[in-house]
C-alpha cells in the first residue's frame, strides 16, 4: 500500500524519518558509496573465478548456466525480502546497517569455503572411504551451495546499501551519490579483476593450489521506474553472459591459438598450468573492461553536472540519452563475435563494452534514486500546504518553499496522484532488482539451449563457438532495452505532465 502523507514527517514502524534530508559533504558520500564498492571485490571475484573453478571441478557447461541461476535468484527472491524486512525495521543502530552488517559476514564465510570446497568435503569424506567419483559429485554438490550462499549474502548486502543511498542522500545530490557508488564500482573492479591476472599460486602458495513482482502488484510504482524497470528486463538477458562467460570466453580462444581447441583434450602434465594460465587471460579482458568502466564514471557524471544549468546542452546529452547510446554500443559489441578469431582481439572487444557496462552500473540507479527523492520533495510540499491550510503550528526549519514553480502540487489532483505513490526506497529498489534478476534466469535457460546445440562433444577437436552465441543472443535481446530506454522522461518532462494533470482539472 503506498505512503500517505499525513504529516511533514512520515512515521516508518517507530522511526522519524525526515523527507528532507541535509546537504552533505564529499567525504561522508563517498564512506557512503564504499560499501558499494566493498561488495564488487567479491562480484569480481565470483565473476572472473568462479566458472573456470566450477568447469575444473566437472561440471558441464549446461549445468553451469543452472547454477548461475543462483544471482538471479537472490535478486528476485532475496533482495525484494531484505528491501521489505529493513523498511520496517526498527533497531536502534539503524534500519539498513544491521543488514549490511550480517551480509558482510555471510559473504566472507561463503568465499572461503567455497574457494576450499575440496579441501571442506574431503574432512567429511575422509572416514567413509569413498570412491573418486562420489567424492568428485560431492564436492560439485558443496561447491553449488556455496554459489547460491555466496549470492545469496551478496544480495542482502546490495539491497541495504542502495536503499542506504536514497535515505540519507538529499534528492540534489542524488545524480552525485550514484556516480560515487559507480566509481567505486569501476575502482574495486580494477582491484579484483588486477588480483585476478597474478599467478597467486606463486605469490602465495600458502594459501592455495589453484585460480580462483510479484511486488509490483502491491504497491503503485511510479511511471518512470516502472519505464526503467521494463528496461533492465531486456538489457539484463544480454549483460547476464558478459558477467559470467567473458572469463571463459577469453581463455578458450587462448588455448585454441595454443594448439588445444578442446581444454578436455590437453595433455595431463600440462593441463593444469594451460587452465591457470587462460583464466589469467580472461580476467584481463575483464580488467579493461573496468578500466573503461572506471572511466566512463568518472567523467560522464562530471560532464553532466557541467553543463546542467545549460538547457540546450542538457536536452542532447542527458542520463536517457547516454543510457540509449549505451544500449547500441553493447548490441554492437556482442554482434562483434562474428569477427573474433584470437583472445587479443576478445580482451579488445570486452574493453569496448566497458561503455555500456559503466551505463548499467549508473545510469538505471540514478534514475530511480532521482524519481524517488523527487516524489519525497513533493510529498513534502503537500504535507506543508495542508498543514497551512488547516493552521497547524509548523515546527520544521526546513520546510519546503513553495513557489509559482512547485505550487501545481498543491492541486487536489496531484495531491489525490501521488497520495497512491510508492516511494519507499527499500522495496522499489527490490521491484528494480526482481527486474535485474528475473532475466538473467531466462539468460541463463537460453544459454542452457544454446550450449545444447552449439556445443562440440568431449572428445571433438574443433573450436566451440557456443559461447558467442550465448553473446549475440544477449545483444539481440538488449534492442528491446535500447527501445524502452527511449520512453524514459527528462526532470522537465517529469515536470511538464504533472503540470499538464494540474491543467486537466479546469477542462
Amino acid at each position: 500500500m503506498a505512503a500517505t502523507a499525513s504529516n511533514y514527517q512520515y512515521q516508518n514502524n517507530g522511526q522519524r524519518q525526515h523527507l528532507y534530508n541535509p546537504q552533505r559533504s564529499t567525504a561522508y558520500i563517498v564512506i557512503l558509496t564504499l560499501i558499494v564498492g566493498a561488495l564488487q571485490l567479491a562480484w569480481s571475484t565470483e565473476f572472473s573465478e568462479a566458472t573456470p573453478f566450477l568447469l575444473s571441478l566437472g561440471i558441464s557447461k549446461r549445468v553451469l548456466s543452472l547454477v548461475w541461476l543462483a544471482g538471479p535468484l537472490s535478486g528476485t527472491i532475496g533482495q525484494p525480502i531484505v528491501g521489505m524486512l529493513s523498511d520496517k525495521c526498527m533497531l536502534s543502530y539503524g534500519k539498513r546497517r544491521v543488514f549490511i552488517l550480517i551480509g558482510c559476514i555471510s559473504t566472507s564465510v561463503s568465499l572461503l569455503a567455497l574457494s576450499h570446497s575440496s579441501e571442506l568435503v574431503g574432512l567429511f569424506t575422509s572416514p567413509f572411504d569413498w570412491d573418486d567419483r562420489t567424492t568428485e559429485l560431492a564436492v560439485i554438490c558443496f561447491a553449488c551451495v556455496g554459489i547460491y550462499v555466496l549470492d545469496f549474502s551478496i544480495a542482502i548486502i546490495q539491497a541495504s546499501s542502495r536503499a542506504l543511498i536514497v535515505d540519507v542522500v538529499p534528492t540534489g545530490q542524488q545524480q552525485i551519490a550514484n556516480a560515487w557508488a559507480a566509481r567505486m564500482i569501476g575502482i574495486f573492479n580494477l582491484i579484483g579483476f588486477w588480483i585476478g591476472t597474478l599467478n597467486l599460486t606463486e605469490l602465495f602458495p600458502v594459501l592455495g593450489d589453484n585460480q580462483f513482482k510479484i511486488l509490483s502488484t502491491l504497491v503503485s510504482v511510479p511511471p518512470q521506474v516502472k519505464t526503467v524497470c521494463y528496461a533492465q528486463l531486456f538489457a539484463w538477458i544480454g549483460y547476464f553472459p558478459l558477467l559470467f562467460y567473458t572469463t571463459s570466453y577469453v581463455g578458450e580462444l587462448y588455448l585454441y591459438e595454443k594448439g588445444y581447441p578442446n581444454p578436455a583434450l590437453i595433455p595431463p602434465e600440462l593441463k593444469q598450468d594451460l587452465l591457470d594460465q587462460s583464466t589469467r587471460v580472461g580476467t584481463y579482458a575483464l580488467l579493461s573492461n573496468s578500466i573503461v568502466t572506471l572511466a566512463v564514471v568518472t567523467f560522464l557524471p562530471m560532464l553532466l553536472e557541467r553543463i546542467g544549468t545549460r538547457s540546450t546542452f542538457n536536452e542532447k546529452l542527458n542520463l536517457r540519452t547516454l543510457w540509449i547510446c549505451s544500449h547500441v554500443v553493447f548490441i554492437l559489441c556482442t554482434l562483434c563475435t562474428f569477427f573474433i578469431s584470437s583472445y587479443k582481439q576478445a580482451i579488445a572487444l570486452f574493453a569496448f563494452t566497458g561503455i555500456p557496462w559503466g551505463g548499467a552500473v549508473w545510469i538505471p540507479f540514478t534514475l530511480i534514486s532521482e524519481e524517488i527523492s523527487r516524489i519525497k520533495d513533493i510529498i513534502a510540499i503537500q504535507i506543508f500546504y495542508r498543514q497551512q491550510s488547516e493552521g497547524s503550528s509548523i515546527a520544521e526549519d526546513d520546510a519546503p518553499e513553495i513557489n509559482s514553480r512547485n505550487s501545481i502540487y498543491c492541486q487536489k489532483i496531484l495531491i489525490d496522484f501521488y497520495d497512491n505513490i510508492e516511494y519507499d526506497s527499500g522495496i522499489l529498489l527490490a521491484l528494480h532488482n526482481v527486474f535485474v534478476s528475473a532475466p538473467q534466469m531466462l539468460s541463463s535457460f537460453a544459454s542452457s539451449i544454446l550450449f545444447s546445440i552449439f556445443h562440440k562433444a568431449h572428445d571433438d577437436n574443433s573450436y566451440d563457438s557456443s559461447l558467442g552465441w550465448v553473446f549475440r543472443f544477449g545483444g539481440v535481446m538488449a534492442i528491446g532495452a535500447w527501445y524502452i530506454s527511449r520512453k524514459v522522461k527528462t526532470k522537465e518532462e517529469l515536470y511538464d505532465m504533472d503540470r499538464l494533470m494540474a491543467l486537466s482539472i479546469d477542462f
